[in-house]
């Protein structure tokens, strides 16, 4: 995600593919777990990255869509719980957050929605490995599991589709309750 132009490149693809683009989900994965004092300006400038192509892949994708399409932006719940190894995963989705709030006040003339949802933990390969504290607080949602790929694949269908045209700029919060 930190490559601009391979991000750029990777949405005209699409673009040029399916001959439009209607929806487009952001979802850039990867987490630096390291206490504050720990950080390095290499892993500033790799997660940080991330945001960088978040950014530049929504300002590509809100060129190219077709009228009342829709932006997705995948964060975490850790914009929220801030946990303590992860200041720089927060900071990263939190900037990511911003840039789509923003931007659905830039693309709502168009009837283009622009949302977040920012899932709890997860089942995915991002969290093999995942410190005790995240693994734990699964048992704090309302479900007492870790969400499915599904889960949160159905939460970004909801607001994908036509019943969803008067929601933007929100942060959907799709943590199970947590």
């Amino acid at each position: 995600m930190g490559e601009v132009d391979q991000v750029k490149q990777l949405v005209e693809g699409a673009h040029d593919v399916f001959g439009r683009l209607d929806v487009f989900v952001n979802n850039a994965g990867g987490a630096i777990r390291k206490g504050f004092g720990d950080i390095t300006p290499e892993d500033y400038d790799w997660q940080f990255g991330q945001a960088k192509g978040c950014f530049f892949a929504m300002q590509e994708a809100s060129r190219l869509m077709q009228a009342d399409g829709r932006i997705v932006v995948i964060t975490s719940a850790a914009t929220r719980s801030c946990p303590a190894d992860a200041a720089l995963y927060a900071g990263a989705k939190m900037a990511m957050e911003a840039f789509a709030r923003c931007l659905s006040r830039d693309l709502g003339h168009r009837g283009i929605t622009v949302n977040v949802v920012a899932p709890g933990a997860t089942k995915t390969d991002l969290l093999a490995g995942a410190p005790a504290h995240i693994i734990e607080s699964v048992k704090r949602n309302s479900f007492g599991r870790m969400a499915e790929v599904d889960d949160i694949a159905d939460v970004v269908s909801m607001i994908s589709g036509p019943d969803a045209r008067w929601i933007t700029g929100q942060i959907l919060r799709a943590d199970g309750g947590l």
